[in-house]
């Protein structure tokens, strides 16, 4: 069985970069913008 992931950069606010995985992205991409899942590490 195949699985298909996507490796995403977000651009935040004080304009550092949020790198991520999933496997849904559109769900992911919601969550962020929810505030869902507070980020534990920013590199920037």
């Amino acid at each position: 069985m195949i699985h298909n992931y996507f490796l995403y950069i977000l651009e935040c606010s004080d304009k550092s970069y949020y790198v991520g995985v999933t496997n849904d992205l559109e769900i992911r991409i919601d969550q962020h913008n929810r505030r869902k899942y507070i980020v534990l590490y920013i590199y920037s």
